[in-house]
């Protein structure tokens, strides 16, 4: 007989990143996440379409956090379209300047944590450590 009590499950989290640009920020943003939180599954969106898609598809992963490089108005429009995708995702957003209409707007997707493309690295990566639920940094200062 099998014994359920005493197996753990393992849990699997995506991080999907949307860039519409492939930019230094992004790149370098990719990057720490990589090598501070190297066992999580990670994609990256270059396209409004490209990540509907994926949306679209049936979820094989218990957790999903979306961190979105958002660029314009035009940009930001597009991706509240596509809100209803986003209910089982953890988001974080970045948006492309702090006028009152814009954040207003990004508020409206709903996500955990809500800043500006040109903040700081760290303070993102921090709140992205803290959304997986794990503390990847101390481990990776003793490397």
């Amino acid at each position: 007989m099998f014994n359920f009590k005493h197996t753990r499950r393992v849990i699997i989290m995506k991080i999907l990143f949307y860039s519409k640009n492939d930019n230094q920020f992004c790149r370098k943003f990719c990057e720490m996440v990589e090598s501070v939180i190297p066992d999580c599954d990670k994609e990256v969106y270059r396209s409004i379409e490209s990540l509907q898609n994926s949306l679209c598809r049936p979820l094989y992963y218990d957790t999903a956090i979306g961190v979105f490089f958002i660029t314009d108005h035009h940009e930001l429009s597009e991706i509240m379209e596509l809100q209803a995708l986003f209910r089982n995702i953890r988001l974080i957003v970045l948006l492309p300047d702090r006028q009152k209409e814009t954040i207003t707007k990004g508020h409206t997707l709903h996500p955990r944590f809500l800043s500006f493309v040109d903040n700081n690295h760290s303070e993102i990566l921090a709140i992205l450590e803290k959304m997986t639920g794990k503390d990847y940094t101390e481990k990776s200062e003793h490397r």
